[in-house]
């Protein structure tokens, strides 16, 4: 790179100077030297390939799309190019865009494993979790990934075929190998509920792999609080909230701790303030009717319960409003 005090114009050492600007993460830096690069060279194409990566990683995913068009525009020709662009705008949300650049690929490209995986993920990103479940095995089986596997289990999991994707999980479980991170969160979700022993013992594991992340914890005591173990579940919610103080459902957790615990004052000072922090959360109002509840404020509880459509809650909480509106 020294060199370029001599040859300052020197293409290769320009795209060795902005490769080494990205790898060490000084993006901005990498960005001036590409557009040096590309001054001298406007018909380097490549720099369009490195801008977009380049702008994934900053988590501009517009400006990413942009560069990557470019690329595309200069080069038509070149199916990977395509590829990364259908890959951006799915991870962008144009789903119709992805679906319009898809149906374009010529016929012979459209039968390839990579093509095929494109159109489940974009059947997953539209939410139509029968047809990706079809298309993503099939991928699955002849390339299998880890981002396939998560997008195939969760799939399942949405048309209600949990005992599936947890057998897919099980299946590339090793003695003493533990799963991907999200993968192994994947999996204690689908346990959350037909076997929550299971679940925390791998949430136990993760806060081992994790330091004690605060979302593994929050997780924990969630669970204990399902299973009636109340200690435990402070134990772990009052671990989460030293360190996450701020996140929502960490605060709307550990009052639910609280409550089952006997602190219903402070409990539904903390229900308050999450439900006011997100009011259009239904299960956050649940809580904080329940805590209401607690605390003889029934006029209250009420008026907020009566103005719940039950249908849009999670079992659980769908569970606990049909309890207090017996009471009630």
């Amino acid at each position: 790179i020294d060199g370029l005090a001599l040859i300052p114009n020197d293409i290769k050492l320009l795209v060795s100077k902005a490769n080494v600007e990205f790898h060490l993460k000084d993006y901005d830096k990498s960005l001036v030297t590409l557009d040096r690069l590309q001054s001298i060279n406007p018909d380097a194409f490549g720099v369009y390939l490195s801008k977009s990566k380049i702008y994934v990683a900053k988590g501009n995913l517009t400006s990413a799309i942009n560069q990557q068009e470019m690329a595309v525009k200069a080069k038509p020709d070149i199916l990977p190019f395509k590829l990364v662009l259908i890959q951006l705008y799915l991870k962008n949300n144009n789903i119709n865009l992805a679906k319009r650049l898809l149906k374009s690929l010529p016929e012979q490209a459209q039968k390839t494993i990579a093509v095929i995986e494109l159109e489940g993920r974009t059947a997953y990103v539209e939410q139509d979790y029968k047809q990706a479940a079809i298309i993503l095995n099939r991928v699955y089986q002849e390339k299998p990934s880890e981002q396939v596997l998560y997008e195939l289990v969760t799939a399942l999991q949405r048309i209600n075929l949990s005992d599936k994707a947890l057998k897919l999980l099980e299946e590339i479980e090793e003695p003493n190998k533990v799963l991907p991170l999200r993968l192994a969160f994947k999996q204690a979700e689908l346990y959350s509920k037909a076997q929550p022993e299971k679940a925390i013992d791998i949430y136990l594991q993760l806060a081992k792999n994790t330091n004690n992340h605060y979302v593994v914890l929050n997780n924990l005591a969630s669970l204990y609080l399902q299973q009636g173990n109340n200690t435990e579940a402070l134990k772990a919610a009052s671990e989460a909230i030293k360190l996450a103080p701020d996140e929502i459902a960490v605060q709307d957790t550990y009052a639910l701790t609280l409550l089952a615990t006997g602190d219903k004052k402070q409990a539904m000072a903390l229900l308050a303030n999450v439900y006011q922090a997100q009011k259009g959360s239904l299960n956050y109002k649940v809580h904080y009717a329940q805590a209401l509840l607690a605390n003889n404020m029934k006029g209250e509880a009420k008026k907020l319960l009566l103005a719940i459509d039950e249908s849009k809650l999670d079992a659980q909480t769908r569970g606990k409003l049909q309890e207090m509106k017996e009471t009630l």
